[in-house]
């Protein structure tokens, strides 16, 4: 019999963070079947009513699962793939009302989860070991967004976007950010320099992530967040929840990364 989550269930998830697209909640209960999980719940914008069917997807959201289950899963052999939990609706609701409190402002003014939603993703927590916690052994983890790292040479590219064939979409977003008071700076990390191959380019992606952070670099231990998270709302600037603040030197210091 398949497992549905119900509003008592909503306890035992907490807020771990959240993208653009999904929140992210972290399993806390004692339940063997979700220890060392987490589960990934879409956003839906806040000024906008989705046309979804009766089982919370889109006709488009329906194709691309299709092309999912035919193409993509058998050729990952079992690694990254992500199981699909079956949710109430009021526990959706119920989830929503508990992280409300622990959700940066600027993104809970923007979108929260979407109550429309039949299922869930739950995917393993790589924050924690594999085998569960190890409380006398701290779990050290590094997350880093790499984004796109090639730039692309189509010929479709039109000739007033030319600037697509020499600059990353990286860095062109960076601009854009700063012009839109989205962040304060501009980072100097470049994806090209993380897949160049090159022992001094990856050390300089590392400098660079350090000093400019945004959200393409989190470090943490025993889910402690260590990396400074910025985020700009309007004219002032307010810091996500961290936990526990130490420096990033001793992961830079540190023979790994020389």
């Amino acid at each position: 019999m398949e497992i549905v989550l119900k509003p008592k269930d909503a306890v035992n998830w907490s807020y771990r963070g959240e993208g653009a697209v999904n929140l992210v909640l972290a399993y806390t209960g004692t339940s063997p079947t979700f220890l060392g999980k987490m589960m990934r719940i879409q956003k839906m914008p806040n000024d906008v009513k989705r046309d979804t069917s009766e089982n919370g997807l889109t006709s488009h959201e329906k194709l691309i699962w299709g092309e999912i289950k035919e193409l993509v899963l058998p050729e990952q052999g079992g690694f990254g793939v992500f199981m699909r939990l079956l949710v109430a609706k009021e526990f959706l609701e119920s989830v929503e009302n508990i992280g409300t409190s622990q959700r940066p402002s600027w993104r809970a003014d923007v979108a929260s989860a979407d109550t429309n939603r039949s299922f869930v993703l739950l995917m393993d927590d790589l924050t924690l070991f594999a085998h569960g916690r190890v409380e006398d052994k701290p779990c050290l983890s590094v997350e880093i967004k790499p984004k796109c790292g090639f730039i692309p040479s189509s010929s479709f590219i039109a000739e007033e976007n030319a600037i697509k064939k020499s600059i990353t979409r990286f860095k062109m977003h960076q601009v854009l950010k700063l012009q839109e008071r989205e962040i304060s700076e501009t980072s100097e990390y470049d994806p090209l320099d993380l897949f160049s191959g090159s022992k001094d380019r990856i050390h300089k992606v590392i400098r660079a992530l350090y000093a400019t952070p945004q959200n393409n670099l989190k470090v943490e231990q025993s889910l402690s967040i260590y990396s400074k998270i910025l985020s700009r709302r309007k004219k002032h600037w307010e810091r996500e929840e961290i936990r526990e603040e130490i420096s990033l030197k001793a992961l830079l210091n540190n023979k790994l990364m020389r």
